[in-house]
């Protein structure tokens, strides 16, 4: 299982994996550094932080990981345009847990 997180710590996300899990952040910071390095000598679970760089390469990368069930995003809130205000004052209260899908189409 992989957990991807965007503002969520791994000491938070870490009771989320399954044994042998993986978390992944794309905004890496030193702590993060430090969990990776830690995880590696004393436990199962691991961590991995991602440095962004805007390619084709790395988003087909991604797309395999998410085809093949290696990459899992939770998806807790959905809605339309109309609710973009709305799911925007949610995200920036902190009070969504994992990510925020606007539609502007209907599911073919």
């Amino acid at each position: 299982m992989c957990v991807a997180s965007g503002t969520s710590t791994f000491p938070e996300c870490r009771r989320l994996l399954a044994a042998g899990g993986t978390y992944v952040h794309t905004l890496p910071n030193a702590a993060l550094f430090g969990w990776s390095w830690w995880l590696k000598l004393t436990a199962k679970e691991h961590c991995v932080p991602v440095m962004e760089r805007p390619n084709r390469a790395d988003l087909e990368t991604l797309v395999r990981l998410a085809a093949v069930g290696r990459l899992h995003s939770v998806v807790t809130r959905i809605g339309g345009p109309e609710d973009v205000p709305a799911l925007q004052r949610k995200m920036e209260g902190g009070h969504n847990r994992g990510k925020i899908v606007v539609r502007f189409a209907p599911d073919p």
